[in-house]
């Protein structure tokens, strides 16, 4: 990655339903962190390598506490709607209108209600790999047709939530 094509913004407050487009992040071959509060929103969506008239990308959707009951999580005083695994899901059904179309990719995993949502993506072109708090990695093939597939949101589903950090770094091929 190339030190000097870091953009890092911090502290942004997104509103439920709007799409945000950090200023300055965009790029097909690039190295994405983001890092998010600890709160439970009912859906987190991650868009890269968008098209500019916003029908090409690739979506990282994130359900937090909405997939299946984490039994080793119930304990006395714990509550029952904090006792559900996060749902991870890589859907590139967007990804080219060539009609390429794949199945989404889908994990769970457990994230307590005190702890922060880590995500890390690594674009290059036609590959992209999500890894999110270093205990789920999703990768997948796109075949983007739209040219310049560059732009970068982020969109709060149903809540807003805290981005507290987005950083983002260019590679050269």
């Amino acid at each position: 990655r190339k030190e000097e094509s870091r953009v890092c913004i911090e502290n942004i407050q997104l509103n439920a339903n709007e799409e945000y487009f950090p200023e300055g992040i965009s790029g097909d071959v690039l190295e994405l962190l983001l890092n998010f509060e600890a709160k439970n929103v009912p859906m987190i969506e991650i868009r890269v390598m968008m098209s500019d008239d916003g029908l090409e990308y690739s979506a990282l959707k994130i359900f937090r506490q909405r997939g299946d009951t984490y039994l080793p999580a119930f304990a006395p005083g714990f509550r029952y709607r904090d006792a559900h695994e996060t749902v991870v899901m890589l859907d590139t059904t967007y990804s080219s209108k060539a009609g390429l179309v794949r199945v989404p990719d889908e994990q769970c995993f457990y994230l307590a209600p005190n702890e922060e949502l880590n995500v890390r993506f690594f674009l290059d072109r036609s590959v992209l790999e999500v890894f999110v708090n270093g205990r789920v990695a999703l990768a997948a093939r796109v075949s983007p047709v739209s040219g310049k597939n560059e732009r970068v949101s982020v969109i709060s589903r149903g809540d807003g939530i805290m981005l507290k950090k987005i950083e983002a770094y260019g590679f050269e091929l």
